[in-house]
């Protein structure tokens, strides 16, 4: 005798049989390979050697939100966020960093930085990368001495940004999914400056500050020296001048 179903528990066995479908995939999304980069020649790798193209987004938030207030991150930094901005179908995020939070600096609440944002960063690196998605670590804001980090100068300054990439350096080691952007979009226009370092001046909200600049090279040796052998960027000096010079080339 056939067993008789009512329309109800049909209805309610789908759904569950649904829902059990939908958890599993979101299983197997959590259960992505540990992402992996690396350089081999002229273009990026992936695990086994694969030629690897990064897509991905720019989460800002953590370079600013520490400054004041309560919070880290503009906006939620969970596990749905990050399921969310995976089925963009992206492969990488870049997360910009504040160099006085990250430090402890400069006035920066503990509640907001030093110890409490590194682990922050570290724990939201982690989730990032529990979806199969390469992160790129970006000093984004930076200042010299005593003034906040609270917009964008020349180029990472001597006094804290070398400090700054020692310290996440050793955070990210043994991290083999993490990209180091050494500093975002300096805006100098001498090569020598750029690699060696030089005294550089900023309107800081209408008082002209003169400061030693970090060079790139000291910023990578940071890193180095903290024993990571991490993938690292070095954004060109002034990229709008740049990129001017050489469509005025390309146009004869």
């Amino acid at each position: 005798m056939s067993p008789s179903w009512s329309v109800g528990a049909v209805v309610l066995i789908a759904a569950l049989a649904c829902a059990a479908l939908l958890l599993g995939g979101l299983a197997v999304s959590r259960a992505r390979a540990s992402p992996y980069v690396a350089v081999d020649e002229s273009h990026l790798v992936g695990a086994g050697g694969a030629p690897l193209r990064l897509l991905g987004v720019d989460r800002s938030g953590a370079e600013y939100m520490c400054l004041g207030g309560s919070e880290i991150f503009d906006g939620p930094a969970s596990a749905e966020s990050v399921r969310a901005m995976a089925a963009w179908r992206i492969n990488a995020v870049r997360v910009p960093l504040n160099e006085d939070c990250w430090l402890g600096i400069n006035g920066i609440s503990p509640q907001t930085g030093g110890a409490h944002y590194q682990a922050a960063i570290e724990q939201y690196v982690n989730t990032l990368q529990s979806y199969g998605l390469v992160v790129i670590l970006d000093l984004h804001w930076a200042a010299p001495g005593a003034y906040r980090a609270e917009s964008q100068w020349p180029m990472a300054d001597a006094d804290h940004a070398p400090s700054f990439w020692s310290s996440l350096a050793s955070a990210f080691a043994a991290n083999h999914g993490v990209i180091f952007d050494l500093f975002n979009e300096p805006y100098i226009t001498s090569w020598q400056c750029w690699l060696e370092g030089c005294l550089a001046t900023y309107d800081d909200a209408g008082t002209s500050v003169t400061y030693q600049t970090a060079g790139m090279q000291s910023l990578v040796n940071a890193v180095r020296e903290a024993g990571a052998t991490r993938l690292q960027v070095a954004a060109t000096p002034d990229e709008n001048a740049l990129f001017g010079a050489l469509e005025r080339a390309l146009r004869g």
